[in-house]
């Protein structure tokens, strides 16, 4: 039904705004993160590490252009990334988690304008919105998404109101009994 879909696309767009002000782009499975845990590994997401970096605007985007990973990756530090190493979880993934060494994020890992990344074998399609590192950019974009969300609401609202008007109406005609006498005056 369209009340369905409407619902549907409100979740969407509700957990799109998570995202942006989360800076987590991809949430880790609660496996790997307990995983993660029982190591004590600290994990930051790549967006949130981008939005605290100093000079968040232009660093972050001249970082992102050298290492186009950098938004969606788990950022750790090369002790941790070790104890990954020495100690393999126990957990499978159903993607691959790109996770980045803290330490090694200002050299350059594949400088590229295009929209897809090729390594060695391997291609990625990646198309970051510089936008999302900038503060003022990202306001921007979480004030709309939250007007779309609004607008959602309201439809969904609207659309409840004309349902129980309908279902008021048709529970009026099935409660009407209509007897023959009153036809045959």
């Amino acid at each position: 039904t369209e009340q369905t879909k409407l619902h549907s696309e409100l979740e969407k767009e509700k957990a799109e705004l998570n995202k942006l002000q989360t800076g987590k782009i991809t949430e880790l499975p609660s496996d790997i993160a307990e995983e993660f845990g029982k190591r004590d590994i600290t994990v930051t997401y790549g967006m949130e590490w981008l939005r605290r970096s100093e000079n968040a605007r232009t660093s972050g985007a001249m970082l992102v252009r050298n290492n186009p990973f950098i938004p969606y990756s788990l950022i750790m530090n090369r002790r941790d990334i070790e104890k990954l190493e020495k100690e393999p979880i126990e957990s499978f993934t159903s993607y691959p988690i790109v996770i980045l060494c803290r330490e090694e994020l200002d050299h350059i890992f594949a400088s590229s304008e295009k929209k897809l990344l090729s390594l060695d074998k391997v291609n990625f399609v990646i198309s970051f919105n510089n936008k999302l590192i900038d503060k003022e950019e990202l306001e921007t974009i979480v004030r709309k998404k939250e007007e779309d969300i609004l607008g959602l609401q309201r439809r969904i609202k609207e659309k409840q109101t004309e349902i129980d008007f309908l279902e008021g109406k048709r529970n009026q005609v099935f409660s009407t009994r209509v007897e023959q006498e009153s036809y045959s005056s």
